[in-house]
């Protein structure tokens, strides 16, 4: 992957992404407000015009910095919620519903320097957890808005803890599953149910692109792996488009036997020396093997 910044297509595809998941989110919402538009007030309609404008440009910004791992793309995402929300601080952790468990993504940049917690924990049991557990028990996002004030669920922190003032906490749901938690805190006013909208709307959207991206870097990870495994065998290995036959993968005893990489020029070419298929070529076979069982009831 190159890095720096991106290219003007690589651009375009982020912002398509973009708008695709904002899309999706909105249409979800919009069944429960259709038809509310005409006995909305004018400034009511242009606050949530500009709402969105600004959670689409946070979203925007998230998938146009360079990341080259889901890690970087959730800091990248912190940092947006974090300004989006008009906080000081905040955290990401994955939550897996099976073990009951949180596993931290990140903190803010400015968390750290300002804790001297002594061997912060990165893992937690939910059973462990204080009021910021309470958005995975409840399944639904808490606000405290004088976190210093005395409250049943809450259970302290530990000294050297950033000090909390105030504080908003997110479930991120897929599929009917809680995957992870956002907090922000320590906003100069109070956070409010557009602050909760904004932070689930913008998180989900990130955790539908991540989702991807796990994909892909899994797909590449299986890749690599089966590439190894043929260059690690003593005999030549090529692997040829069968309609285009260009060479899509030759390993290293066929490329040290030739003494050059074969990848991108046609199989009979650079294999055989022919400027046509060679007359023992099997592709047609497979070719038409794949579409009889295509065409299976």
């Amino acid at each position: 992957m190159r890095k720096g910044r991106p290219s003007y297509e690589e651009l375009k595809r982020r912002c398509l992404e973009a708008e695709a998941a904002v899309a999706v989110l909105r249409a979800d919402q919009g069944e429960r407000v259709s038809g509310e538009d005409g006995d909305r007030a004018p400034r009511a309609v242009e606050a949530e015009a500009r709402l969105n404008e600004e959670q689409l440009r946070s979203l925007l910004n998230i998938l146009q910095r360079p990341s080259g791992s889901v890690q970087e793309l959730l800091d990248h995402a912190l940092e947006e919620a974090i300004q989006l929300t008009g906080s000081k601080i905040g955290y990401i952790y994955h939550y897996h519903e099976d073990r009951k468990q949180f596993v931290l993504n990140t903190w803010s940049r400015d968390v750290m320097p300002a804790c001297s917690v002594a061997n912060p924990l990165t893992c937690y049991e939910l059973a462990q957890t204080g009021i910021w557990g309470e958005a995975v028990r409840q399944r639904k996002p808490m606000v405290l808005n004088d976190f210093q004030a005395t409250h049943p669920l809450k259970k302290g922190y530990p000294e050297g803890h950033v000090r909390l003032l105030k504080f908003l906490t997110v479930p991120v749901c897929r599929e009917e599953r809680i995957v992870g938690v956002v907090g922000v805190a320590n906003k100069e006013t109070d956070y409010t149910e557009t602050d909760v909208l904004q932070l689930t709307l913008l998180m989900e959207a990130v955790w539908k692109v991540t989702d991807r991206r796990e994909a892909e870097e899994a797909l590449t990870r299986e890749r690599n792996q089966l590439l190894s495994i043929f260059d690690g065998i003593g005999e030549a290995v090529y692997i040829a488009d069968p309609e285009t036959y260009e060479l899509l993968f030759a390993n290293k005893t066929l490329r040290n036997a030739f003494g050059e990489d074969l990848v991108g020029g046609r199989c009979h070419e650079r294999l055989q020396g022919l400027r046509s298929p060679c007359p023992f070529c099997t592709n047609d076979l497979l070719i038409k093997a794949d579409i009889m069982s295509n065409n299976i009831i």
